[in-house]
């Protein structure tokens, strides 16, 4: 479905940091100066009123609890003191972020309203509690979500190896929008910009003819992954000895004859252990055993498959059959529905694990090849292949793969045996952490009127409830959280019937405060909030409902969903996964009126250290962006960080190269010294090169070409210093505008020689008032649907490409108003017409 965004404003916004006690690094100033040259770019294109370029901190989680730990001081302390320096550096870099936005996950204030958004989701069924087997991070103590599980099995944050622990646990439904998570990868959205009175009503689009969000390829595919959409047939396997069913999801159910035994893996076995069933001794410890490995671990191990028979059988029924139910760790509890059918005769794991173990096989699909059928028949291989039905029943002699599995399948659901269930890779998100630096969840425990957990929200006029401090904070080895140990911030009075109640005791994971920031940049004030809040909260029982309505949900409504979003793609799966699913949801509540919050998403490449390894505390090789300003200067240190490389790919970092950005501000300087360089007149060489300059730069920076920009400015001023040229005041004043954007203070003192005030407060340079630039700009007309609508004059070199001429005939307001619709087919004459059929 294609969606139009109609904005007038920009929001830029750079994936927050969390601030370490390490202060920042290069790789954080590659992502943060790009963000501000971009802001630098819209306020002169658009006015500064129009653009939004904010900056906050991601503050709670286990990274700063543990680094408090490890220091002996509380992270109320440590970690303002961090933010604070991350600030520093960053003012020290000329980012011009807009700090009158900025706040903090850890204030108070802020997690209210966190708090708020949990319980919408908790009040929208999302939010259920559940004795779950989860990933268990031995070193930090805590749960963790898949989705924090490295592909080698490890923790994403500290690097241990993850176990598996049965725990009850808060769990949010995202597996209730994994259709719309993964169907809105695909949606269309064309993006209108620059309607302002300063605008020149420029279209600024993804790539030209792109299908789906404007994110890079490698991340949608894998969310898509993740998502990971199946469809098939649940077959309902009832347990004989026990209340339970064994539910198999599978896409061969062709081949359900063939099934001589079930695979259930160790999180299904310790579920139904406590449910009830008293396991043998052996399955009790091969489960325990199982639950200790990671999941990367079990798969590797597949080769050299283990299990245990667990004594229960099952019943087939579409033939009656009862066969044995073993527990492998090679089944695990995320795909499908955590049991297997085992069909040894026509798929070779289940063939490996029947042969270890002695299970018999079956043949139930007969191929062209006697010798393959033979073997098979025989027990000696398995394989799997287009062939017909044997053994199975009044399917027998029928396609397995056409006309036996349609009605194969119709005929198990007709009696109730299966039923056709998509399935999807994504797991409900587990949300508790057993550990303190986290927002505390605002729900209490009440005997007397609890819901069906015994649980009671509180009211919004209740929040923010507060972290308690502590002296002492480490986490626990029982799996409880350290406010457990708090009685006197654990025990309270319960909001509905005002008698005694108990505090939930695990907190939010660090990604309860990023679900959202992006939402609160657009109205958040950093010295009026707060108390604009507690106006709220001394005149209504509902002051966190009444201020969105009233205050942040207008301020949304005029800057969101964000237009560009910068960050590494370290998050495809975490961050950029849980903020798409909290939207969908807010959307649905009324809280927002979009779907998607980022429209484009740039991902930068890794800043290696000079060594071509991993930056790492560790290894000692961390470049710190404060010596580089004081060795070279911010604005060089800006240059070389944009010009190192194309801004998403990885490099390594080179400090003596930056000392090559220090002779390109040294060369502008001596060359705008020498004695007529600088005239009243512009050579005709430098109008064109001028125009090509401002062309080359804006689509540098709106391409994030930023290396090629520079290179731009660059060449313009090699070319000046050539003998004979000559700039105007008012064209080195335009020069001095596109190098602000890199240099901000070289480009203030090119400025001031000639003009006053702040270069950053200027307009782009309208490169159609460049004197001679006529000569150089094409005209070309515009059909719709045949009919002659408008004029538009490109550059020269642009007037020769369809998609850039199209770009500003549809900026056009006189022709774009005859737009509507679909284009559905253009014709294009380089450098005399475009006509749009709709």
């Amino acid at each position: 479905m294609a969606k139009v965004v109609n904005k007038s404003k920009t929001y830029i916004l750079g994936m927050f940091p969390y601030p370490s006690g390490e202060g920042l690094h290069v790789g954080h100033v590659r992502i943060f100066t790009a963000c501000d040259v971009m802001a630098r770019y819209f306020r002169m294109k658009t006015g500064r009123d129009t653009v939004l370029s904010p900056m906050g901190w991601d503050a709670f989680g286990l990274p700063a609890e543990n680094a408090a730990i490890k220091a002996k001081k509380i992270p109320q302390t440590m970690v303002p003191h961090n933010y604070a320096n991350f600030k520093k550096q960053m003012q020290s870099l000329s980012l011009s972020f807009d700090w009158g936005h900025e706040f903090a996950t850890t204030d108070p204030t802020y997690y209210a309203f966190t708090q708020w958004l949990f319980l919408k989701l908790y009040e929208k069924g999302l939010v259920y509690r559940e004795k779950v087997p989860i990933n268990w991070c031995p070193k930090c103590k805590t749960g963790i979500a898949n989705e924090e599980v490295l592909s080698d099995g490890t923790h994403e944050r500290c690097g241990t190896p993850t176990g598996k622990k049965l725990l009850p646990q808060w769990v949010m439904k995202i597996t209730d929008y994994a259709e719309r998570l993964l169907a809105d990868l695909d949606t269309d959205i064309s993006i209108y910009f620059g309607q302002s009175e300063n605008s020149d009503n420029r279209i600024i689009r993804g790539s030209e003819g792109r299908k789906g969000l404007d994110w890079p390829k490698g991340i949608l595919e894998m969310q898509r992954n993740w998502i990971g959409k199946g469809r098939g047939l649940s077959i309902t396997f009832p347990v004989n000895e026990i209340e339970q069913k064994a539910i198999a999801w599978t896409k061969f159910w062709e081949t359900v004859y063939g099934v001589t035994f079930i695979v259930i893996a160790p999180e299904t076995a310790q579920k139904w252990m406590s449910e009830g069933w008293s396991a043998k001794e052996d399955v009790v410890s091969y489960v325990d055993n199982s639950l200790q490995k990671s999941e990367q671990q079990r798969l590797e191990e597949v080769g050299t498959k283990t299990g245990v028979d667990t004594g229960l059988t099952v019943t087939n029924p579409v033939n009656g059959a009862r066969v044995p139910v073993w527990v492998a760790d090679y089944v695990l509890a995320n795909v499908g529905t955590g049991i297997v059918m085992g069909v040894p005769a026509h798929d070779e794991r289940d063939f490996d694990f029947a042969t270890k173990y002695n299970l018999s096989k079956i043949q139930v699909v007969e191929y062209d090849k006697a010798e393959i059928n033979q073997r098979v028949a025989n027990g000696e291989i398995s394989f799997e292949g287009e062939g017909r039905l044997i053994n199975s029943g009044e399917f027998s002699g029928l396609s397995a793969w056409g006309e036996g599995k349609e009605k194969m399948a119709d005929w198990m659901i007709e009696q109730g045996y299966a039923k056709w269930e998509t399935t999807y890779h994504l797991r409900d998100w587990v949300f508790s952490r057993q550990r303190y630096w986290g927002e505390p969840i605002p729900l209490v425990y009440c005997e007397k009127c609890g819901d069906e957990n015994g649980v009671v929200p509180l009211t919004e006029d209740q929040l923010p409830l507060t972290l308690p401090e502590l002296e002492s904070y480490e986490p626990t080895d029982t799996g409880e959280s350290p406010l457990s140990r708090v009685d006197s911030w654990v025990t309270t009075t319960c909001p509905k019937c005002g008698g005694i109640a108990k505090r939930e005791t695990d907190t939010m994971p660090n990604w309860a405060g990023s679900c959202w920031y992006f939402l609160a940049y657009p109205w958040w004030s950093s010295t009026e909030t707060e108390g604009i809040i507690k106006t709220y909260k001394a005149k209504s029982k509902f002051p966190i409902t009444d201020f969105w309505k009233e205050i942040a949900k207008p301020a949304i409504d005029e800057w969101l969903p964000a237009d560009w979003y910068l960050g590494g793609a370290e998050h495809a799966v975490l961050h950029l996964l849980y903020a798409r699913f909290w939207v969908k949801v807010f959307q649905d509540l009324g809280l927002v009126d979009f779907s998607e919050p980022f429209l484009r998403l740039r991902s930068v490449g890794m800043v290696l250290a000079e060594d071509g390894k991993k930056m790492s505390k560790s290894l000692g090789n961390v470049i710190n962006p404060d010596d580089m300003v004081k060795t070279y200067g911010s604005d060089a240190t800006r240059m070389y960080e944009m010009f190192m490389g194309p801004w998403e790919q990885s490099i390594a970092w080179d400090s003596g190269a930056i000392s090559g950005q220090v002779r390109f501000l040294e060369r502008i300087k001596t060359t705008m010294q020498q004695e007529g360089k600088v005239g009243e007149k512009t050579s005709p060489l430098l109008v064109a090169k001028l125009k090509t300059l401002v062309e080359r730069v804006e689509d540098g920076v709106l391409n994030q070409k930023f290396n090629t920009s520079i290179a731009g400015l660059m060449e313009f001023v090699n070319s000046w210093r050539e003998e004979g040229q000559t700039l105007a005041k008012e064209h080195l004043g335009m020069f001095a505008k596109l190098l602000s954007l890199f240099a901000p203070k070289s480009a203030q003192e090119l400025w001031a020689t000639n003009s006053e005030g702040s270069v950053e407060d200027q307009a782009w340079p309208d490169v159609s008032k460049i004197e001679g630039i006529e000569a150089l700009m094409v005209k070309i007309a515009v059909q719709v649907n045949g009919k002659m609508r408008g004029i538009v004059e490109v550059g020269s070199e642009k007037s020769k490409i369809e998609s850039e001429v199209a770009l500003i005939a549809l900026a056009d307001e006189k022709i774009k108003k005859w737009v509507v619709g679909e284009v559905k087919k253009t014709i294009f004459v380089p450098g005399k017409l475009l006509s749009l059929v709709i």
